[in-house]
């Protein structure tokens, strides 16, 4: 299986009828190369967001390798990978004043190896 991979810049605006909040993207979050059974150094996901961590977000990832987590209140992405491959994964944050109503969200891919 052959896997391309491109790096795009993703701009996101967007608030709900309300008006609770426009949330974008401006940075990429750099796609990783990541050894199978060590410790990955944290990746700040919130890096970039007009969302600030702490103040009412919710962080989720998805796609990542067993061992990898994000903190859903801080957006820090850490851990251990375990089995290698290439994982393309979805850093989503989502407004909780608006009732998760407002959802974004940027991907990443990493090579385990």
């Amino acid at each position: 299986m052959s896997t391309a991979s491109q790096r795009h810049k993703l701009q996101v605006h967007g608030s709900d009828s309300l008006g609770y909040r426009t949330v974008r993207k401006t940075t990429a979050i750099a796609d990783q190369t990541w050894t199978d059974s060590v410790a990955i150094s944290a990746i700040d996901a919130s890096t970039g967001w007009s969302a600030t961590p702490g103040t009412g977000e919710a962080w989720a990832l998805e796609g990542a390798p067993s061992g990898v987590t994000i903190n859903a209140s801080t957006g820090s992405i850490t851990g251990t990978p375990s089995g290698t491959g290439t994982y393309r994964m979805r850093v989503s944050v989502s407004d909780n004043a608006s009732g998760g109503i407002n959802c974004f969200s940027n991907y990443f891919t990493a090579t385990v190896s």
